[in-house]
């Protein structure tokens, strides 16, 4: 008896971790950098200086997907997001804003509802480290559909409105039947200060307001979606897999002094 106890334990020792890798899940991750939103120059300032951390990088934040599981007995992962604006084959957002008001063009906020056409495919976090993750146990006819839904998504184009990391993420969720809020509205005067010009950002209303995902609310959506026993923490899962680099640390420790500084007058 006590042999056969041992033969089964022994047994366990294998098949245990094999079904613990062999288990379909994806994790959602988002890197939210808590911008300021209740005002246009307030959100401006909080772009040029984080809030959390006081850095000046200029980031608005990122989301991106971690998908593993096994069809028909292959092992498929997929890590990535959706990205873009790369400024190579037209301005960035803020670069054409600045040149519709050089031209003189009296809507020159309506550059942010433009589409751009070097969306991509981002693998990894690129470069991101998460503020929150949140994980789902996937059936195989689940990790089917998130398959085909990726393999027949249009990288290609990306917009702030409606195509960017935020929204892959929400509508990634919806295939699996979750929905995330991450919708805020933003809206803009018609003019504003810079130094002592006053500038002119629209005088069609239809562009007084932007309506666009953000990574502050998808973290607080997935941390609903947690406490609601529709997703599951992750944060262990996260903290292991993408620990800052050495290089990242001792970057940070060599710019400490100095955001040390930024915190004292800010």
């Amino acid at each position: 008896m006590n042999l056969k106890i041992w033969k089964l334990s022994f047994a366990l020792c294998f098949l245990i971790p094999f079904a613990l890798c062999a288990e379909n899940f994806i994790v959602f991750l988002v890197e939210a950098p808590h911008l300021r939103y209740d005002s246009v120059s307030g959100l401006l300032k909080s772009i040029a200086k984080h809030p959390s951390n006081y850095s000046k990088n200029g980031d608005v934040g990122h989301a991106w997907i971690y998908l593993h599981g096994y069809l028909d007995g292959k092992e498929i992962t997929c890590e990535g997001g959706h990205s873009g604006e790369l400024g190579l084959n037209q301005p960035t957002y803020i670069k054409g804003v600045h040149e519709n008001i050089l031209l003189g063009s009296k809507n020159p906020i309506s550059y942010l509802f433009c589409a751009q056409e070097d969306g991509f495919f981002q693998k990894g976090s690129g470069h991101h480290v998460p503020t929150f993750a949140a994980k789902m146990k996937l059936s195989e006819e689940q990790l089917k559909i998130i398959v085909e839904f990726i393999s027949q998504y249009d990288f290609k184009k990306y917009s702030i409105t409606e195509r960017q990391c935020c929204t892959f993420i929400t509508e990634v969720a919806l295939q699996l039947g979750l929905t995330l809020k991450t919708k805020r509205l933003v809206s803009f005067p018609s003019e504003v200060w810079m130094g002592n010009r006053k500038i002119c950002l629209w005088t069609d209303p239809k562009y007084s307001k932007i309506s666009y995902s953000c990574p502050d609310l998808l973290e607080i959506a997935l941390k609903k979606a947690v406490d609601e026993g529709k997703l599951e923490p992750a944060k262990q899962w996260s903290e292991k897999r993408y620990q800052p680099s050495l290089q990242k640390l001792l970057q940070q420790g060599l710019l400490l002094p100095m955001r040390l500084i930024r915190y004292l007058s800010f």
